[in-house]
């Protein structure tokens, strides 16, 4: 990554006609085009030179060839060939210090520098031009990271069709460099697993992999996540796959922590799904169809079931009104989530038993009970992106440490990892626009007070392409680090390291109040009461809300958790009790706990 104009601070007006020399030889040889007529050249590495020469040859005056130090850092051969043998001038010790133009270039003022590497004064020499190419060096990622105050960086997300671009062809020697890379600067990685998001052609091959939706439509390849949870196909590959990186990476410096997949989501409506629907039903009863028609109800409206084929999934187009089958299909996909992502990590188990495995989740996603996920994590983390200066910046914090305190709560206290976030703005919202200076520090300070063991950012460096080429990053599109946005970043970085003493510390709250996902599901599927306006989510966080005006600790639990603990614990809209609630409610209030719940509680 070569150094940009703003990464080396140049001063003068800001016009057309300045490229780094890597854009200036492109646009000779990859696009035909002549960047400009009389140039000057900053910096003596060897592709100025050799662009000094290929500008010559393709009709251009090159004025000189500029450098602030005190020979050239090019090879002498490049000096002799593409400078002396074209009687260009080679400046050394000198700067350009000023660029002038309006639109366009004009001219460029050089001055020769101190030991200091400063400009002399008196020592001007004016240059009539129309381009200025910057030919000043790369930019080392782990510079920017070390500037930055970054110690970890996930690596690896999404890159199957890199790591794997065909079926059995392997190219991990670009990993290896990044990994290797890493470590000698001492930087950590969280590698990933790359199951998010399947190449075009596995799904070309084996269109088995790809999800059907709702409607029965097997969806074509393409967007993340489009894969069937079940397929035994895909579940191979993706085995195949993590076991390859981990025999790779197992011993390797720099791994710190497994990142599986990324951002688990949706569910698939293909046969094989069906399938296994069907008979994750016959052991969650007995293999008693009795039973379930029972549970069910299902002779109302003469749904009275004869055989297990006869059951599919709830939506559109069949039967989607049995409240207690609509239960049933989240915990099956829940499940079916949580049973991938087992098969996922068997071979890094195995091979890396000692590196710590996560996989980020989102928020409160309903698609998957998180309380029950977390229990076959080494850490939680997750993926936090408030939406700050929108009118609603209180309820906003209090909205995000009810989360921080639910994720930190799904591992008895034990604190989470923050493994996204954004350092400015993101590009999904309606309207994304930079927050004021400095309100995503204070949005990571908050995580780190609620239990966050870390602060990370997506992403690093701003897509040249793709869905989220305007998402915020560390590093913009200009390439370096002269923005408010990483100077920010890098006035976080030193203000984490003075609070290095809370990393590890646990949190003892006496207050609790019970979120439970399948509480949560159940609440909607019923229909009765309220039908407009039934929010679970909201409720809870409504009665979390004072306790957080005030600063007191509050534990986000399911209500099958301990509640022998707390001093007060809050049930708002418990509408479903799990077998044993009530005995363990009754117990904790007759050993002295104080135990409070809202309307609409314990009807099923």
């Amino acid at each position: 990554r070569e150094r940009p104009r703003g990464a080396i601070m140049t001063p003068g007006t800001r016009p057309a006609g300045v490229y780094t020399a890597g854009t200036a030889q492109r646009l000779i040889n990859m696009d035909g085009i002549m960047p400009g007529h009389k140039v000057v050249i900053l910096g003596s590495g060897d592709i100025g030179l050799i662009m000094a020469r290929r500008l010559t040859f393709s009709g251009a005056k090159v004025l000189a060839c500029v450098e602030i130090m005190g020979k050239s850092s090019g090879l002498m051969r490049n000096v002799v060939q593409c400078l002396d043998d074209y009687d260009i001038p080679l400046l050394l010790s000198h700067t350009v210090t000023d660029v002038e133009g309006g639109d366009h270039v004009t001219g460029v003022k050089v001055a020769k520098v101190d030991e200091a590497l400063r400009p002399i004064p008196g020592t001007e020499i004016h240059f009539d031009c129309d381009t200025l190419v910057l030919s000043c060096g790369l930019i080392p990622e782990t510079e920017l990271a070390k500037k930055a105050g970054v110690n970890t960086l996930s690596v690896g997300i999404f890159s199957w069709s890199m790591l794997e671009p065909e079926e059995g062809v392997y190219h991990f020697e670009w990993l290896d460099e990044v990994m290797d890379m890493l470590a000698k600067n001492g930087i950590k990685a969280i590698l990933a697993t790359p199951s998010g998001a399947r190449p075009a052609w596995m799904a070309e091959k084996y269109p088995e992999v790809l999800r059907v939706d709702a409607m029965r439509h097997r969806q074509l390849f393409g967007a993340r996540h489009n894969h069937c949870l079940t397929s035994p196909v895909y579940r191979e590959k993706v085995k195949k796959i993590n076991t390859l990186l981990a025999q790779r990476y197992k011993d390797h410096p720099a791994l710190g922590m497994w990142h599986i997949s990324n951002e688990y989501c949706g569910e698939c409506h293909c046969d094989l799904c069906q399938n296994a629907f069907r008979e994750w039903l016959k052991e969650y009863y007995h293999n008693d169809l009795d039973e379930l028609n029972f549970k069910w109800w299902n002779g109302f409206w003469s749904h009275k079931m004869t055989d297990w084929s006869q059951i599919n999934s709830p939506k559109f187009r069949g039967e989607n009104h049995v409240s207690a089958m609509k239960l049933c299909w989240n915990r099956f996909v829940s499940d079916s989530h949580i049973s991938f992502f087992e098969n996922e990590i068997a071979p890094l188990r195995e091979i890396t038993p000692d590196i710590p495995i996560t996989t980020n989740f989102m928020k409160m996603y309903d698609g998957i009970d998180y309380q029950k996920f977390a229990k076959h994590l080494d850490l939680v983390s997750w993926d936090n992106y408030p939406a700050w200066d929108k009118g609603r910046n209180e309820a906003e914090a209090c909205d995000t440490a009810f989360v921080h305190d639910a994720f930190r709560s799904m591992r008895d206290g034990q604190p989470f990892f923050m493994m996204e976030s954004t350092t400015s703005l993101v590009n999904w919202h309606d309207v994304n626009k930079l927050p004021r200076p400095r309100l995503q520090s204070l949005s990571a300070i908050q995580a780190v007070a609620h239990g966050a063991d870390s602060v990370q950012y997506f992403q690093w460096r701003k897509s040249r392409g793709g869905h989220e080429k305007y998402h915020g990053a560390v590093v913009d599109h200009c390439g370096h680090e002269n923005t408010r946005v990483f100077k920010e970043v890098s006035q976080l970085g030193a203000e984490l390291e003075k609070l290095s003493d809370v990393v590890g510390e646990k949190s003892n709250s006496r207050v609790a109040v019970i979120y439970d996902w399948e509480n949560g599901w159940a609440v909607k599927h019923f229909c009765g009461f309220n039908n407009l306006k039934r929010d679970y989510y909201a409720e809870c966080v409504k009665w979390y809300a004072p306790f957080w005006k005030k600063g007191i600790s509050v534990d986000i639990i399911p209500m099958d958790a301990d509640f022998s603990k707390y001093d007060l614990v809050i049930a708002p809209f418990l509408y479903m009790l799990k077998p044993g609630t009530i005995d363990k409610i009754e117990s904790y209030v007759k050993n002295g706990g104080n135990f409070v719940t809202t309307y609409l509680s314990c009807l099923v």
